[in-house]
């Protein structure tokens, strides 16, 4: 797919910018305005796996925060995220965001499993294929390396990434029955 005649990657990678920034604040506003700005983006450089990846979560994050009824914001999510897979198979955020689609769409955790060590093998360190994983192995009841990946998403991450992390961490706790962790 070729950009529009007329505009640049550079404006589509500034409205994918703005759009991520709004996203890490989530509200009705920020998920409808990013989508709205991920949309734009995608017009002008409908070739970019990761603007689509991006839209894709965006669009996952409608139904929690914007009222978008969970079959639209599902169908939507799942567009984009096949969208971005057809672009760039070997892209960690695309794969990330394919994984975590699919356990969406379907519950399909051996899927999401397979997915995952894809990405983790070109990002080893990434905190969102590590939390994935961490997140699908929990979900099957495999506890210790569920721990193991946590520990690696906590590891590679910024600080502000670092605290959501840990705040989600809670999930996995009480999955394991681990209540000693929130008392502590």
């Amino acid at each position: 797919a070729a950009m529009v005649p007329g505009t640049g990657r550079a404006e589509a990678d500034r409205l994918v910018a703005e759009a991520v920034a709004l996203m890490a604040d989530p509200s009705r506003r920020t998920v409808l305005a990013a989508i709205g700005l991920l949309e734009q983006a995608t017009t002008i450089d409908p070739g970019n796996a990761v603007t689509f990846a991006r839209l894709s979560a965006a669009h996952g994050d409608s139904r929690r925060y914007a009222d978008v009824p969970a079959p639209v914001a599902a169908a939507r999510r799942w567009l984009a995220a096949t969208q971005a897979f057809a672009l760039d198979p070997d892209n960690v955020i695309v794969l990330a965001n394919l994984a975590h689609s699919v356990v969406v769409k379907a519950r399909d955790l051996d899927c999401a499993e397979r997915i995952l060590p894809h990405a983790r093998q070109i990002a080893p360190h990434d905190p969102d294929v590590n939390f994935g994983l961490s997140n699908v192995r929990g979900s099957k009841g495999d506890f210790t390396t569920a721990f193991a990946d946590l520990a690696t998403a906590i590891e590679g991450a910024d600080p502000a990434k670092r605290l959501v992390l840990e705040y989600n961490a809670g999930r996995l706790h009480l999955m394991a029955r681990d209540y000693r962790w929130v008392i502590d």
